[in-house]
C-alpha cells in the first residue's frame, strides 16, 4: 500500500511469536526523507483495514540498530 508514495528501504510489522498476529503496528523507512514527510502528512489518521493508521517521521538517531 505504501509503495504507491516511493521506494521502500525497510519495512518492520510487528507480529505476536505466538499466535504469528499482527500487533498492529509496524515501521516502514523509504529511500527518501522527502517522501517520508509527504506520507506522515497525507496517511496520518487515515482509516485502514478499520484501523487509524498513526503516521510519525522517528529521527534517525532514534532508529534501533535491529529494526
Amino acid at each position: 500500500f505504501f509503495k504507491q508514495f516511493g521506494s521502500i528501504k525497510r519495512l518492520r510489522i510487528a507480529r505476536n511469536k505466538k499466535t504469528g498476529k499482527s500487533k498492529h503496528f509496524g515501521f516502514i523507512e523509504f529511500e527518501s526523507p522527502e517522501v517520508a514527510k509527504i506520507v506522515a502528512d497525507c496517511m496520518h489518521n487515515y482509516l485502514l483495514f478499520e484501523h487509524l493508521l498513526q503516521v510519525h517521521i522517528i529521527p534517525t538517531e532514534k532508529i534501533h540498530p535491529k529494526l
